[in-house]
């Protein structure tokens, strides 16, 4: 794994505004994940403030002391040095990113859940009520199976391997077997990826400069990639849906 000036594996880029700064922090996928990627943007805060953090587990022989499982691969298929092929941007459609905050109250007085039990999280409802109307846009039949992927921490899957685990770990056997196997095109199909970033307390740190203002992703152009963000309030979440631009521009009059 050689890392280079386009694709290096940690960066981290400081942009002086007017009103206060931006911070850029982003980590290779070759050597980490989105929770390695929240645990160091959290270490790092916990560093500057008191100059003492917690140390990384970064141990890979734990992951190789699993391979003999043959429900565990640590052979990520995207640590490949491999270029992959992916179709030049110029043929891809136009894209649009629609950005939506809501409340859990809101959400499901406007939707009219009633959760007397207290099963339903935030996170179901999202997930049911964007796939519907999203499929409807696409004009997705009824007898068409659209599947829907959620990015996980595999660490709670892993025996010896705990949150602190800052590496990639690939559980061949549930996800492969698993219904929630995409194998989801970039553009043009009917499947849906969430990715949660709630529980990421980017608002809680300080990287010298105060606490953080705002938190968004860089943008990316893959049709049915839907970004679920904290905001500064804690009962408010923040979407990021990314469409092709027609249907965004369709369900943004669809949105409660």
């Amino acid at each position: 794994m050689i890392p280079t000036d386009v694709s290096p594996l940690i960066f981290m880029h400081q942009i002086s505004l007017q009103d206060g700064s931006l911070l850029a922090i982003g980590c290779h996928h070759y050597l980490s994940d989105g929770h390695g990627l929240s645990i160091l943007g959290l270490r790092f805060s916990q560093w500057l403030k008191d100059k003492h953090s917690l140390a990384f587990d970064h141990d890979r022989s734990k992951l190789q002391q699993l391979a003999s499982l043959s429900s565990i691969r640590y052979e990520h298929s995207e640590m490949s040095l491999a270029i992959p092929i992916i179709p030049g941007l110029y043929k891809w459609p136009l894209s649009d990113t629609v950005v939506k905050r809501y409340t859990k109250n809101y959400l499901f007085d406007r939707l009219n859940v009633t959760n007397n039990n207290g099963i339903l999280s935030m996170n179901d409802v999202l997930m049911g009520w964007l796939t519907k109307i999203i499929s409807q846009i696409r004009q997705v039949s009824r007898q068409t199976t659209v599947k829907i992927g959620m990015a996980l921490n595999g660490r709670t899957l892993l025996p010896n391997i705990d949150v602190n685990y800052f590496a990639l770990a690939f559980i061949d056997k549930h996800h492969r077997s698993s219904l929630i196997h995409l194998g989801w095109q970039p553009i043009g199909g009917n499947d849906l990826s969430f990715s949660n970033w709630t529980r990421f307390p980017i608002y809680k740190c300080d990287f010298g400069q105060g606490r953080a203002k705002n938190f968004k992703f860089s943008s990316m152009e893959c049709d049915g990639l839907i970004f679920i963000l904290p905001t500064m309030t804690d009962d408010e979440i923040e979407l990021h849906i990314t469409l092709q631009a027609e249907h965004a521009k369709l369900l943004l009059s669809k949105l409660v």
